[in-house]
């Protein structure tokens, strides 16, 4: 990640992540030491040893720039369409472990009331710092059972939303 000072008081992320194969590459300890930060490396065999060829414009190369292995992130909050590609849509519950702060009673109880609006009872627990909340007041399978029925969009056994709406 890298963040940047912008105009004025304007800060600029940018997120990237390194691909799953150049992880698995890296497990696999196909990279060597590297004497330019901007390059990785394939490392020379050891004997009876193979390492996979790294194409480069269809010629194998013995190095090449970091870049080839990064994925741009998507960062920040989706906001319009972008909700539908999301399996969590809401964003209205308190970050847990946030400066030491924890989500209190009323706060569980305002989302709880608020989210009987929703459509499908499923998409009232649609929310993943509600989720984390949940795994810590029960227990991580209920929550994960309701993730997965988020997830799948099935319905949510009434009597467990009526154990949380009596928490």
């Amino acid at each position: 990640m890298r963040v940047e000072q912008k105009e004025g008081d304007e800060i600029g992320v940018e997120c990237w992540m390194a691909s799953d194969i150049c992880q698995m590459l890296e497990r696999d300890r196909v990279f060597g030491n590297s004497e330019d930060a901007k390059k990785l490396v394939v490392r020379v065999p050891g004997e009876k040893e193979a390492m996979p060829a790294i194409l480069r414009e269809g010629t194998g190369v013995k190095d090449f720039e970091t870049e080839f292995m990064l994925i741009s992130l998507a960062h920040g909050q989706p906001t319009g369409d972008n909700l539908a590609f999301n399996v969590m849509k809401r964003y209205d519950y308190p970050v847990m472990n946030r400066f030491g702060k924890r989500p209190t009673q009323g706060e569980l109880k305002t989302f709880l009331t608020q989210s009987k609006q929703q459509k499908g009872n499923f998409q009232r627990f649609a929310c993943f710092q509600f989720l984390l909340h949940l795994s810590d007041l029960l227990d991580p399978a209920t929550a994960l059972s309701i993730a997965n029925a988020v997830a799948e969009e099935r319905d949510i056994d009434p009597a467990m939303v009526e154990l949380f709406e009596s928490m």
